[in-house]
């Protein structure tokens, strides 16, 4: 009988095979036995969809409380900071965290269906 070190030093070798007939790393070690398909899409911990909830909240927040003009964020600017910054500054700052925070979304979206994808496959 193969010992577990064995046993990985044998399946590593037979890797490159294993991913061409099982599709993707995830099914290969599955099959090994290695990672249950429980552990990688269901069974997350509260802690872990915490932190997933917040990723979501982030650039959900960011675009709801940024104002729509690069005057009022000028305004805001100067209210909280003291400081006051020039209109070019504050387009291209607006323009920023606006597609910042649309693509963090659209990533957050794109692991998320794909997430979805490699679970239901298993």
């Amino acid at each position: 009988m193969k010992t577990s070190d064995q046993q990985t030093r044998s399946s590593m070798a037979e890797f490159p095979q294993a991913i061409a007939m099982h599709g993707s790393i995830r099914k290969f070690f599955a099959s090994q036995g290695i990672v249950r398909p429980a552990d990688t899409c269901i069974g997350e911990g509260s802690w872990r969809r915490l932190i997933e909830i917040v990723r979501w909240i982030g650039p959900t927040v960011t675009l709801i409380a940024l104002p729509k003009c690069p005057m009022c964020l000028v305004g805001y600017i100067a209210v909280i900071t003291g400081a006051g910054v020039s209109m070019a500054f504050a387009e291209a700052l607006h323009t920023a965290v606006t597609g910042g925070a649309i693509a963090l979304l659209a990533w957050l979206v794109f692991r998320a269906i794909r997430r979805q994808s490699n679970c239901s496959s298993l």
